[in-house]
């Protein structure tokens, strides 16, 4: 925890993981902050072993904190918790690296990143208004309408899903009499997924993971027909006899929605290995290559 300071008190650290939402599994542990790890942290989950490295980096009483995907392996509401305890933290300056739109949401500045470049810098209100790409990312994981009653109603855990998704319950002939007045619609992953459950699968490269079982009703077309990239994946891997996909570890977090929508479709699921993003030198800048527009 110390990192091999030892200017850092006992209630420094226990502070550092409260903040990091440890605390409930770190006063259970033989020893207490004499417990022994494991080498790897073999001896913890994927859960664990996150908060744990944010308690590290807190513990350290930085004015600066870079969480890169660092909560993927976290249940939502754990999740939640996390950024709670992060935006309270004074005098420190959180950057959230994220794929989940309601891990930002609350965020002072949010920058939307497409294909390596800034396209939209502000709130969350201000760029569901004036930023397309991120207005297509957040309609893609929840609606807006229900988001509002969430934050109304304080929900820990945001998004489409459970009692939350509004037609879920719809009968057959309702969907169909609905579509046939005209009415926009979506097409939604009914997940069967609990917020208690978790899944683990073996990456190819990173061993071992443990990760929250998915539960939000993900979209799968969206209003004008495109589908996204969850279901592309599903259905072009499976009917292209895809055995292992080698991508970017920034869709870890996807990989619980993937397996499940797999299930869910009786498709057998590929194995995955996640690689760190391959970067390019730019006008005196790094981003990452471009499938798209880099003739490498």
């Amino acid at each position: 925890m110390t990192l091999g300071r030892t200017d850092i008190s006992d209630e420094q650290i226990q502070n550092a993981l409260a903040a990091a939402q440890a605390k409930e599994f770190t006063d259970k542990l033989d020893g207490g902050l004499d417990a022994r790890i494991l080498q790897g942290g073999k001896n913890l989950s994927g859960g664990q072993k996150q908060r744990l490295t944010i308690a590290r980096a807190l513990a350290q009483n930085p004015e600066i904190v870079i969480l890169d995907d660092s909560s993927s392996a976290l249940d939502y509401a754990t999740d939640a918790k996390l950024r709670r305890s992060l935006k309270e933290l004074p005098n420190v300056t959180a950057v959230i690296i994220s794929q989940r739109a309601n891990s930002i949401m609350h965020a002072d500045k949010i920058i939307v990143l497409d294909d390596g470049k800034a396209v939209g810098i502000g709130t969350h209100a201000e760029l569901l208004k004036n930023c397309e790409v991120y207005h297509e990312i957040c309609a893609t994981q929840y609606s807006e309408e229900e988001l509002q009653q969430q934050e109304k109603e304080g929900a820990l855990i945001k998004g489409y899903f459970g009692k939350w998704a509004k037609c879920r319950e719809l009968t057959f002939e309702q969907q169909k009499r609905l579509i046939e007045e005209g009415r926009p619609y979506t097409l939604r992953l009914r997940s069967p997924g609990s917020e208690d459950k978790r899944i683990t699968f073996v990456d190819l490269i990173k061993g071992k993971i443990e990760m929250p079982e998915n539960i939000q009703d993900i979209v799968l077309l969206k209003t004008d027909s495109i589908p996204t990239y969850h279901f592309a994946h599903a259905v072009d891997d499976h009917f292209m006899r895809t055995t292992h996909v080698t991508r970017g570890d920034e869709w870890i977090s996807s990989v619980p929605t993937h397996i499940q929508l797999f299930s869910v479709c009786g498709f057998k699921a590929p194995k995955y290995a996640h690689i760190s993003p391959i970067m390019k030198e730019e006008n005196g800048s790094k981003r990452k290559l471009s499938k798209r527009k880099d003739p490498e």
